[in-house]
């Protein structure tokens, strides 16, 4: 039996990638998962040990849509921030454009303990504030530079972001959004489409994205939406989802609505991703919409926790750059504890709609490449 540097005890582990629901200790040597230890086992030796029993352990949450250009967004969000809220990765939905990527990149992605993908604005103005339009000027939108940006940070950068929506691209929407789709195809990059309150009919939006682009807010509640007058789903949306249109349910302050969610869950329209489009704003209003209080609430909605938990762990991850998840000895140790605590809790969407509820998703300890990084109790408890 090897030294662990950290045993996790008496918790059971969830990770639906690898099929794996069972009670088992796990044995760290930084910075890789090194043993999957079942209950009983004697003649453990460790230097270090946490108690998360009555936890369960999955694999490190990961947040596919956030603002963390802090100092460079007027509402970005510090990313040491979604720490607390078991995060252990996530990509920047858009924050910046091509003019300060390199500075982004250098300030913030590259000092952040949570391992950071990003999608580059296809305005060089990117989201610099949030109620006016990066699309004021045309010369805003520079192929040649947009190209450049990309080829020197390919590593991280996953595509192009796209906000379109009424506010941003105005009477010219359908032919931006085909100039932003032309010019991720000739990128060989996806297309991220912020899809509150379009311009266009949202079965019109849904027929422009090809296999492997990305639909954000999909559950919002703001003009052209997901469902129909009949409040059914469109059928383009079961059209768009069958050749590979990924849909991520991208919370936030603004793009949430209860009644869409519902009835789309109920009618099997999951999302493939979730994610909180966490802001500044979003740390104001707690329990609104951090990563863990969007997994509470799709529970709420009719989700399987186990459902939830797949869509930000494993299919991110699939879709970023650098990074492994999975609970399976040899990954890095990326892991998040998770409790669930039974309490009434009332949970709002975008729109001031009160959802009840009696279970709430709480982040207990984060581990980033093995080191614990968060922990809700602050004593170590020795086994």
């Amino acid at each position: 039996m090897p030294v662990f540097d950290i045993l996790l005890k008496g918790g059971t582990l969830i990770d639906p990638s690898q099929g794996i629901s069972m009670e088992a200790d796990v044995g760290i040597i930084v910075p890789n998962i090194a043993q999957i230890i079942k209950p009983g086992e004697s003649s453990i030796i460790y230097k270090e040990c946490i108690d998360v029993s009555g936890s369960v352990v999955v694999p490190g949450l990961i947040d596919f849509h956030s603002h963390i250009f802090e100092g460079g967004m007027s509402i970005a969000v510090d990313p040491e921030h979604l720490i607390r809220q078991g995060v252990v990765a996530t990509v920047d939905g858009g924050s910046v454009g091509y003019p300060s990527f390199s500075y982004f990149r250098k300030k913030i992605m590259m000092n952040s303990r949570v391992w950071t993908n990003a999608v580059i604005n296809l305005s060089g103005f990117g989201i610099l504030m949030l109620h006016e339009s990066e699309f004021a000027r045309p010369g805003f939108i520079d192929e040649k530079e947009l190209a450049r940006t990309i080829e020197i940070h390919n590593d991280v950068v996953l595509g192009i972001k796209l906000r379109f929506s009424k506010q941003q691209v105005g009477e010219n929407g359908l032919d931006i959004l085909q100039r932003a789709k032309k010019i991720a195809r000739d990128l060989d990059v996806r297309l991220f489409v912020h899809s509150t309150d379009p311009p266009i009919p949202y079965p019109k939006l849904l027929n422009e994205l090809d296999s492997g682009d990305v639909l954000l807010h999909m559950y919002h509640g703001r003009g052209f939406k997901l469902l129909n007058s009949e409040g059914k789903v469109w059928e383009e949306a079961w059209e768009a989802k069958k050749r590979g249109v990924i849909f991520d349910c991208a919370h936030g302050m603004s793009h949430f609505n209860f009644d869409v969610a519902r009835k789309a869950i109920e009618q099997g329209f999951l999302p493939d991703i979730v994610s909180s489009d966490m802001t500044s704003l979003g740390l104001c209003r707690p329990n609104f919409c951090e990563l863990p209080t969007v997994i509470s609430e799709l529970i709420a909605l009719g989700m399987k926790f186990e459902d939830v938990l797949l869509r930000c762990t494993k299919n991110p991850a699939e879709l970023m750059k650098g990074i492994k998840s999975g609970i399976k000895v040899g990954f890095p140790a990326n892991l998040t504890v998770l409790k669930t605590e039974e309490r009434n809790i009332e949970f709002y969407d975008s729109e001031g709609q009160i959802m009840k509820a009696n279970k709430l998703i709480v982040p207990q300890l984060t581990m980033i490449q093995g080191e614990v990084v968060y922990k809700k109790d602050s004593s170590t408890i020795i086994c």
